[in-house]
């Protein structure tokens, strides 16, 4: 950290910062060295994401592992308040997220200085994968970390459910994670390891590539900031199926490019992969189309230009 900050104050002073931005809220040597230059913090993640986990830990009878990550989050709840205090803006990457900053860390209020820009959508890929989609391999997929969080749990049960109703899906499950060996063993407990399919973590290119050959990307999370996965695949024209969390909800319209289903509930996602499976062609095309318009306001190049615009009105305000 000491020698963070000193090198901080270094360059600062050699040469002559106009902003310094800060990521996710573990810039440490801020903490010990504020320098005078505009200061901006981008928030991806807070409170919610650990309250979350503390309380799946909870369900799952991980007692002593919850008290553990309590007091961890106390800690750092303390540092995060020191920290944010000391920067001038702000700005989170969802509406959610900037209403969780307020609920949870009340100083915020006083620096009238927060505002949303969202995380940008990767334009490069935009319109790939057309020739992979007409040979669509996979109904459904899903790309993350395989924690508790993000509650993959949920499209194994909806699989089951699906075979129940005599609907067969092939889904595929593509990241690593605490819980890889538990959702494997559960697939296999419920019967529907032969849909199921678990590729690990992959490559980026390889990922757009299965991204693009399924029919639509699922994320059935209990908390996210603002998920990159679900604008990728909407640039890829995949649809999204998506718990109705706010982060999400400003993302996917139900019905115009993917679905939303209630968060945690495993029945309202199953009937949602159901609609997904018998959508017709001429819909689903629609869809498609749909999910690729609704990403473009997300072009780096639009979010660099709002990052660009903050800067420059906030050094015209110090010049006067």
């Amino acid at each position: 950290m000491l020698i963070g900050s000193k090198l901080l104050r270094l360059i600062d002073k050699k040469l002559k910062i106009d902003a310094i931005l800060g990521q996710g809220g573990y810039s440490i040597p801020l903490l010990m060295y504020t320098p005078k230059t505009l200061k901006i913090e981008v928030v991806h993640s807070l409170d919610d994401h650990d309250l979350i986990e503390m309380r799946i830990m909870l369900q799952h009878g991980q007692i002593v592992r919850a008290l553990i990550s309590f007091f961890i989050h106390l800690l750092l709840k303390l540092y995060r308040t020191m920290y944010l205090a000391k920067f001038d803006y702000i700005i989170a990457v969802s509406k959610g997220l900037l209403r969780e900053c307020y609920r949870y860390y009340p100083i915020l209020r006083a620096k009238k200085n927060a505002l949303v820009i969202p995380n940008g959508a990767p334009q490069e890929i935009y319109g790939l994968g057309i020739e992979e989609r007409r040979g669509r391999e996979y109904d459904f997929i899903y790309v993350g970390t395989l924690t508790p969080r993000k509650r993959v749990d949920l499209i194994i049960k909806a699989v089951k459910i699906l075979k129940h109703l005599n609907y067969r899906c092939k889904v595929v499950i593509v990241g690593d994670g605490e819980q890889n060996d538990y959702l494997r063993k559960l697939a296999r407990n419920l019967g529907v390891s032969e849909s199921t399919i678990f590729l690990g973590h992959i490559g980026e290119g390889v990922k757009y590539k299965y991204i693009s050959q399924s029919r639509f990307l699922i994320l059935p999370s209990e908390v996210e900031g603002d998920p990159i996965v679900v604008k990728e695949a909407l640039s890829l024209g995949v649809p999204c199926i998506v718990s109705n969390i706010d982060a999400l909800k400003d993302l996917i319209i139900d019905g115009y490019n993917g679905f939303v289903f209630k968060r945690g509930n495993v029945r309202d996602l199953a009937l949602k992969m159901k609609e997904a499976l018998l959508i017709n062609e001429e819909l689903y095309e629609k869809m498609s189309e749909n999910a690729r318009k609704s990403v473009n306001i997300y072009s780096w190049i639009n979010i660099v230009k709002l990052y660009l615009k903050l800067i420059r009105i906030t050094k015209r305000r110090e010049a006067k």
